[in-house]
């Protein structure tokens, strides 16, 4: 404890500590408080500041009246006589499960480097613990607006200079996330101390910034000098080499997205920023493919992107005709009349021509429907071969095909895919639009619950007024529309009912050309080889055992509850972002429900870091994830989580319903993180209570007899918030979901709680 409050506070047998950071309980003769800046007591489990009291309390500073103000307080808690007074100890704890006290660091020891929280004292214990350190302090400079930090060593070796500041470095790297590595280390005889015996922060030495660069090395090509420049003004730089490091030059999340919006290629995604991290090792993994984003045009049409693709391939192989319609609705003051209304939405309609395109007939490369080709009837026996007449017949059953014509055109379009073409996305005329009065919940959900033909129209919109407001309700197809577009939708037409004016948005158009034109590079087949060595070794996966007991699909959402400062300090520290870690925590909770360590799902990543952010579209991929959940380290279980993620995020143009031909198997398991930049506006229907919300919402999420898949986890944010979401199919019963959502959220509450170097294995079982 501090002097203040003469010298012991709280004690604990060093053998009965539950966790590292246990500093025990009060002892007898101390009353002590975890607050808030507002000093209010903060909830269980959650980061405060310590406060204590008791007859020990010292009376305060002789003659610093200006520090007694800001240390000693009247007790809002207690009058008791020697409990009248609180000290403010500038300690940051929590309660630990076990009621004792947790140390999470002093309140002004805590600075924030790449987005980042450090406390500067873990820093130092790390460096403390190297064999020849004899003392250390670590602190921080500013570098180009940003914290950086500097460590200060005595050591009593010979090694100096970069020789040293390796060592250090590497040691730290080695046991701590990378934003906690020094950018600076300086050799000292001793460490400067004030007459209080604490660090004397002015006597420490300058340091040269300049050597947190490497040598300088001038872009040798114009792939370098393009990203030269980029880093230059994303981190407001004057001079930058090819070997410079992002995150050694105080890169973070946010920057990166800067630095993508100065380069014009659109071979480069965060993933590759964080993966290679130097211009020249960018510029060396973006090869020199040049694409023409402007070879399809709205007369023209163009062929689906590896997104759409997707989709399209579940909906037309696995009759999945209703999974993928997108409700979704915009409330409306009566301010605005009936005629603002349609004005706005025919203007966003002309301003975002995707919503008037449909599916057509025509394929890329077209074969026409010529069963006399002989190319098509061999490989249709080959597959029919395979199959087996059983398995076919199986087919025609499972998926609604009527009859063996509909097999074979299944089977047809799989060849067509395979064979590299793709269906085309037409322009049509623009989407119906209906206006009714509200009398009941059957005309908006027999709208919503529609199905639409996708070689029609994509998508539909009606117009409900009710006495208090107006409600622009929308049916969009997801081969043309994903979350992210929602946010656009509805922030583009809110624009135009007031007036203003939105660009035209044709970047549907410049991603299939993308992706049309990457399929017949190197770098296509590099993304298939990638996922060689992980979908070839599938023997060992574990299978998500069926327990039918429920009827069709349910939907079924709960808040997640855990501290959020403890939370972000586990992010922090352990270097990865939030889909990392709900990823992570997704494979593990499903580990426990299979039968073997390694587990085998899909997941949706946004795709549109290659791209405009805000456009109408579908880029959203799904890509498969193999898990390997064998006890190990949290911090190296994380690493090769993170290592995972970024990998196939690095390669997601390639089609998954390729994979699936291309390996032959088959997943029903989903995960998605969806964060808060990500508008999903009919994910909740608080603001349309006056016309049945819950009734209409229901009706949606269990009318449809089929869905995208058969388990589906998703985590919504919502601002400081998380709501865990699972969608099953009746071969998962409600008990073994309720069973997952108590074992995820445990895994998430004991992982973020735990020490990084601590078992997987011990720690959540």
């Amino acid at each position: 404890g501090p002097s203040e409050n003469l010298a012991i506070s709280t004690s604990i047998f060093a053998n009965k500590r539950m966790h590292h950071s246990s500093i025990g309980r009060f002892i007898s003769n101390v009353k002590g408080y975890v607050l808030d800046k507002e000093l209010r007591r903060v909830p269980l489990g959650a980061v405060g500041e310590l406060y204590l009291a008791g007859s020990q309390l010292t009376p305060g500073y002789l003659n610093r009246a200006k520090e007694n103000d800001n240390a000693f307080f009247d007790n809002p808690f207690d009058d008791k006589k020697g409990y009248e007074r609180i000290y403010k100890t500038g300690d940051m704890v929590r309660f630990l499960p076990d009621g004792t006290l947790g140390i999470v660091g002093r309140r002004d020891g805590q600075v924030k480097v790449r987005g980042n929280r450090v406390e500067l004292t873990e820093v130092e214990s790390s460096i403390r613990s190297m064999e020849n350190v004899e003392d250390v302090t670590v602190q921080t400079t500013i570098n180009n607006g940003n914290n950086e930090l500097v460590a200060y060593v005595v050591i009593n070796n010979d090694l100096d200079g970069d020789e040293l500041k390796d060592s250090i470095c590497d040691y730290v790297n080695a046991h701590k996330p990378e934003y906690m590595v020094p950018s600076y280390v300086v050799k000292l005889d001793a460490i400067p101390l004030n007459v209080n015996g604490k660090v004397d922060k002015r006597a420490l030495p300058e340091i040269d910034k300049t050597s947190l660069q490497v040598e300088y090395v001038a872009p040798r090509n114009e792939n370098e000098k393009e990203i030269v420049e980029a880093f230059k003004k994303a981190l407001n730089l004057k001079k930058v080499g090819i070997y410079d490091d992002f995150i050694r030059l105080g890169g973070d999340s946010l920057t990166a997205i800067r630095l993508l919006s100065y380069i014009e290629s659109n071979d480069i995604t965060m993933a590759d920023i964080f993966t290679f991290r130097t211009p020249e090792a960018i510029a060396k993994n973006m090869t020199d493919f040049s694409f023409d984003l402007d070879i399809y045009s709205l007369e023209s049409g163009c062929p689906l992107n590896a997104a759409q693709l997707n989709v399209f391939g579940d909906v037309i192989l696995y009759n999945k005709k209703d999974a993928y319609h997108i409700p979704g609705y915009i409330a409306i003051s009566k301010k605005y009349c009936l005629e603002d209304i349609l004005n706005a939405l025919n203007e966003l309609l002309n301003a975002h021509p995707i919503l008037s395109m449909h599916l057509s007939d025509i394929y890329e490369v077209n074969d026409a429907d010529d069963t006399g080709n002989l190319d098509a009837i061999i490989d249709l026996i080959k597959i029919a071969k395979k199959l087996g007449i059983k398995k076919i017949m199986n087919l025609i059953n499972k998926y609604g095909l009527k009859d063996v014509s509909g097999i074979y055109n299944m089977i047809k379009t799989v060849i067509r895919l395979l064979k590299g073409e793709y269906p085309y996305l037409v322009k049509g005329d623009k989407p119906p639009i209906s206006v009714k009065s509200k009398d009941d919940n059957d005309t908006i959900i027999e709208f919503l619950a529609e199905s639409m033909d996708i070689f029609n129209n994509l998508s539909k919109f009606m117009i409900v007024e009710t006495e208090e407001s107006y409600y622009l309700f929308y049916l969009i197809h997801h081969i043309i529309f994903d979350a992210t577009s929602a946010g656009v939708f509805k922030h583009d037409f809110e624009i135009l009912l007031d007036g203003g004016s939105v660009d035209f948005d044709d970047a549907f158009l410049k991603s299939s050309a993308y992706t049309h034109q990457i399929k017949s590079t190197e770098k296509f087949d590099e993304a298939s080889e990638y996922y060689y060595p992980i979908l070839t070794s599938l023997d060992d996966v574990g299978t998500l055992l069926e327990d039918d007991s429920s009827e069709g699909y349910s939907t079924s959402t709960w808040d997640l509850k855990f501290d959020k400062m403890v939370f972000k300090s586990f992010l922090n520290n352990a270097g990865i972002s939030e889909n990392v870690l709900f990823t992570s925590v997704f494979a593990y909770a499903l580990a426990q429900f299979v039968d073997g360590d390694k587990v085998l799902f899909t997941m949706i990543e946004n795709g549109r870091d290659r791209f405009n952010e805000n456009f109408i579209g579908m880029t959203s991929n799904v890509m498969p994830l193999v898990a390997d959940c064998k006890d190990r380290s949290i911090n190296s279980f994380m690493k090769d989580m993170a290592d995972a993620v970024y990998g196939i995020s690095r390669h997601s143009y390639y089609p998954i319903v390729l994979l699936y031909q291309k390996y032959d198997f088959e997943v029903n398991i989903l995960f998605q993180f969806v964060p808060n930049w990500i508008a999903d506006d009919f994910n909740n229907v608080e603001g349309i209570d006056d016309i049945g919300s819950e009734e209409i919402m229901n009706h949606i999420l269990n009318s449809h007899g089929d869905q995208i898949t058969e388990f589906f986890v998703q985590i919504y944010q919502n601002g400081e918030n998380y709501r865990l979401i699972i969608t099953n199919s009746n071969k998962y019963s409600n008990n073994l979901i309720e069973d997952f959502k108590e074992t995820y959220t445990s895994i998430l509450s004991n992982i973020i709680n735990a020490n990084l170097h601590s078992n997987l294995n011990t720690t959540l079982k």
